[in-house]
C-alpha cells in the first residue's frame, strides 16, 4: 500500500510541514520563520534545518513487511544517517549509509553515499504497532 499525503501527515511526528510534490514527500522540522532566521544567521545552521533527524512514522498494521524507500541530499555537514525500524518497540531493522563501511575516529567528516535508497523489512505476523525514525538523516 503506497500512502498518500493525508495518511502521511496522521502518522508523521517531528514535522511542522510535509509537502508532497511529483510524488515525493518532503518533511520540515522547522517552519518557514524559523528557517529564514537560520538563513541571515549562519548558512551551515541554514542548511541543517533541512534535515529529516528525528522525524518518526508510527502506525498500526497486520502488513508482514515494510518497504522504505527514500531519496538524500546534502542538507548538514554529516552526510551518515539511519533510518531505524521498530515493532512493538523493538528494533527489528535498519537502513544505513555507513555500516557497510570502516569508519574512521572522526567519522564525521567522513564522505557517504548519498542518493535513493530502499529496503524491505520483514515485520512478522499479526497485527502490531510500527515506527520508524530517521536519525541524522540528510534530506532535502
Amino acid at each position: 500500500m503506497k500512502l498518500n499525503l493525508e495518511q502521511i501527515e496522521r502518522i508523521t511526528t517531528g514535522a511542522v510541514r510535509i509537502k508532497e510534490e511529483n510524488g515525493l514527500f518532503s518533511f520540515s522540522r522547522f517552519t518557514t520563520e524559523q528557517e529564514n532566521l537560520y538563513k541571515i544567521t549562519n548558512q551551515d545552521f541554514y542548511n541543517k534545518t533541512f534535515s529529516t533527524a528525528g522525524i518518526k512514522f508510527s502506525f498500526r498494521t497486520d502488513s508482514r513487511n515494510l518497504l522504505i524507500k527514500f531519496r538524500t541530499s546534502v542538507s548538514s555537514s554529516r552526510k551518515y544517517f539511519s533510518v531505524d525500524v521498530f515493532v512493538n518497540d523493538s528494533p527489528i531493522g535498519y537502513i544505513d549509509n555507513f555500516s557497510d563501511k570502516e569508519l574512521a575516529q572522526n567519522y564525521t567528516q567522513q564522505e557517504f553515499l548519498l542518493g535513493e535508497f530502499s529496503k524491505k523489512i520483514e515485520l512478522g505476523y499479526g497485527e502490531k504497532e510500527c515506527a520508524y525514525i530517521f536519525l541524522g538523516l540528510s534530506k532535502r
